[in-house]
C-alpha cells in the first residue's frame, strides 16, 4: 500500500508520467484523498517550473566544444572494462556539461505534465475544487473574485456539458484557473494561466489563424496555446473530450483537430 512517503519521494518523476497502470492508479487515488500530498504536488510543480523558466543553458563556444572533444579523443579507452562507471574516466569539464545538459532535458521534457497530473488529482473526486457548480455565472464570479482579474466563460453551455467547479493554483508568476467539466467522453479540464507556462519546444499545429501544441502524456490528450490575454490548455481522456472544450470560452464551438495530431 502506498503512503504518503512514498508519494513525496517519487513527485518529480510522477510529474513526468513515469508512472503507469495499477501503480498511476493508485498514486491518483492517493492525491485525490490527501491534501498534504497535494500541497507538495504543487510545490514540487513550482519547483520544477521554476528550473525549466531559469534554466537556459547556453551554448558552448566554438573553441570550447574543439577543446571537449579534445579531451573526449585523449580520454577514449579501447576497451574499457564494463564494470568501470563512466563518470570515473570523463574529464571534469565533460561530466559537468553532461550534467547540465541532462539536467535541462529533465525539465524540459513533457515539461506540462504537471497540467495532466493537475488534472488527475482532481478527476478522481471533484468535491475537492474550492468551488463546485454548474452555473457559468456563478463560477466566473467567483474565479474573478478570487483573482481580481475578470475571467471568461461562456454562459450557455450545450447540455452534454456539465459543469464541476474550478479551482485556483497559486504561483508566484500569477494564479492558473482549473475549470473542470464533464461531457459524454469523460471530465476534462481547461487551464487559464499566465503567459509563458507552456511548452512551445514541440510540434505546433495552425488552426484559423491561431497555433495549438497537442501533446499525449500518461495516456491523457492535452492541446495548449496562447492567446491574448494568457495562456490556456485543455486536458482530457480523449480526443472528443479535447475537441469539445471550446464550447466553454466559445459557445457552440468545437475544435477540430486531425487524427494525427497527438501521434508526436
Amino acid at each position: 500500500m502506498i503512503d504518503c512517503e512514498d508519494i513525496k519521494k517519487n513527485l518529480s518523476f510522477y510529474l513526468e508520467g513515469a508512472f503507469e497502470g495499477e501503480q498511476e492508479a493508485e498514486i491518483h487515488q492517493h492525491l485525490a484523498t490527501c491534501q498534504d500530498c497535494r500541497q507538495a504536488l504543487e510545490k514540487e510543480n513550482i519547483f520544477l517550473t521554476f528550473l525549466r523558466d531559469n534554466l537556459r543553458a547556453p551554448p558552448a563556444p566554438l573553441h570550447l566544444r574543439a577543446k571537449v572533444q579534445a579531451l573526449m579523443q585523449a580520454q577514449r579507452k579501447p576497451e574499457p572494462k564494463p564494470q568501470r562507471n563512466w563518470c570515473w574516466f570523463l574529464p571534469p569539464a565533460v561530466v559537468g556539461m553532461i550534467v547540465v545538459a541532462s539536467l535541462f532535458f529533465f525539465t524540459h521534457r513533457n515539461s506540462m505534465g504537471w497540467v495532466v497530473s493537475e488534472h488527475l488529482a482532481m478527476r478522481g473526486n471533484p468535491r475537492l475544487l474550492e468551488v463546485q457548480t454548474d452555473n457559468p455565472s456563478v463560477l466566473i464570479e467567483w474565479v474573478s473574485g478570487k483573482t481580481g482579474k475578470p475571467f471568461h466563460l461562456a454562459t450557455f453551455l450545450p447540455a452534454e456539458t456539465k459543469l464541476q467547479g474550478a479551482r485556483v493554483i497559486s504561483n508566484k508568476n500569477g494564479n492558473i484557473v482549473q475549470v473542470m467539466f464533464k461531457t459524454e467522453q469523460g471530465m476534462s479540464s481547461l487551464y487559464a494561466m499566465p503567459n509563458g507556462f507552456i511548452n512551445t519546444n514541440i510540434p505546433s499545429l495552425a488552426i484559423k489563424n491561431e497555433v495549438f501544441y497537442p501533446q499525449k502524456i500518461a495516456g491523457n490528450f492535452m492541446v495548449s496555446w496562447n492567446g491574448a490575454d494568457g495562456s490556456y490548455a485543455l486536458v482530457s481522456e480523449t480526443e472528443q473530450g479535447i475537441n469539445q472544450g471550446c464550447v466553454l470560452c466559445h459557445a457552440n464551438e468545437k475544435m477540430r483537430l486531425p487524427s494525427s495530431s497527438f501521434s508526436i
